[in-house]
């Protein structure tokens, strides 16, 4: 009997975790959405260019994901093999973007890092808080 107590309890204390990561994630993919979309606008692309975009991007996200996770490149190959992965990428992108909306486009992308690196200090102070509330 305690050690269903013991299990119950500490059942309890895992689900404010797994509601604040639910959370988060369903925020990320908001916020992800809305970026796409603020970009799409600010380069002023119709629908097609905005899917085309949105295509390149998705394509070149998975040959990067590969990428990192194939165990059997040294370091200096994968970034050898990135670098060309992202000549190729900036070759598609200019079949779809003029030459100003890719300069705009790259604008955004270095903002949006800058803004990642800054919320990341922030995401860990929230995780933190979310912690020591439970």
């Amino acid at each position: 009997m305690k050690h269903l107590l013991s299990l119950f309890f500490l059942s309890c204390a895992f689900i404010p975790t797994l509601q604040a990561q639910e959370k988060r994630d369903t925020i990320r993919a908001k916020n992800s959405i809305e970026a796409k979309q603020k970009i799409a606008d600010e380069l002023g692309l119709d629908k097609k260019k905005a899917k085309e975009l949105k295509e390149v991007n998705k394509e070149f996200a998975g040959k990067l994901k590969e990428l990192r996770t194939d165990s059997s490149l040294t370091k200096m190959q994968k970034r050898t093999q990135m670098r060309s992965l992202m000549e190729q990428r900036e070759a598609k992108l200019k079949t779809i973007l003029t030459a100003e909306q890719l300069a705009k486009y790259k604008e955004l992308q270095k903002e949006q890092i800058k803004n990642r690196r800054n919320n990341q200090g922030k995401k860990e102070e929230m995780d933190d808080m979310m912690m020591d509330e439970n």
